[in-house]
């Protein structure tokens, strides 16, 4: 279905999370129970107070996901994506 992989980050108490859909995956109201599925394995095997994501900005279905998991948005960057500069949404949830 997908995968997902969390570091840390320059805030002792803050991880970066990654999370993707194989593409057969998407589109079909799976990425809820997926992203909850990844929340829960991580706040049962880590001690972690708080998640960091960051999403493409025209990639409203994942912000939604996240919004309703009770994430909220931080910040809006730009990010150099092969060579050219994206827009992007910064988003944190706390565990």
């Amino acid at each position: 279905m997908g995968y997902f992989g969390i570091w840390p980050t320059k805030t002792s108490s803050a991880y970066a999370l990654a999370v993707g859909m194989v593409p057969a995956s998407t589109g079909q109201g799976y990425g809820r129970s997926f992203v909850a599925a990844v929340i829960d394995f991580v706040r049962t095997h880590y001690e972690i107070d708080t998640l960091i994501v960051s999403v493409a900005a025209f990639n409203v279905r994942a912000q939604k996901v996240f919004l309703s998991l009770g994430f909220t948005i931080t910040r809006h960057y730009q990010r150099s994506v092969s060579g050219n500069q994206r827009p992007y949404v910064e988003m944190r949830g706390s565990l």
